[in-house]
């Protein structure tokens, strides 16, 4: 991913409200660039590369098969062929390597602090789904 896609995301993020009703979020339009939007679509991978919660263990077996989501990790980004696989894998990168989720801690950490206590005791992990 360019630093300019990466610095237009971040810029998007960073200046959009946080809405308070039902619980503290934000809602972003467009925050990919129409060209990148684009390359998304077109890279979007095969709907057999996506597994049901269920079956990564993540919601009880019961939970509707429906939802489809592809984790964004090396195992199971290597069920895509290239050239998609390596798309989806830079922007995991990306998503993944640190300045994507400290700003989204950033952003939330008075929330994060309220529920869950203080932020300087906490840990933190990255993860990402492409939901289908």
């Amino acid at each position: 991913m360019s630093s300019d896609v990466s610095l237009h995301v971040l810029y998007q993020i960073a200046n959009a409200p946080i809405r308070m009703f039902p619980f503290p979020h934000i809602y972003v339009q467009d925050v990919f660039p129409a060209d990148y939007y684009r390359e998304i679509r077109e890279n979007l991978p095969a709907k057999e590369a996506f597994r049901t919660l269920a079956s990564l263990g993540r919601v009880a077996d019961d939970y509707p098969e429906s939802r489809l989501v592809l984790p964004m990790t090396s195992k199971h980004l290597e069920r895509i062929g290239d050239p998609v696989r390596g798309f989806w894998g830079q922007l995991a990168q990306w998503m993944l390597g640190g300045n994507f989720g400290r700003m989204m801690i950033e952003k939330f950490g008075e929330f994060i602090g309220q529920r869950l206590g203080e932020l300087g005791r906490m840990r933190f992990h990255d993860e990402a789904l492409l939901v289908q």
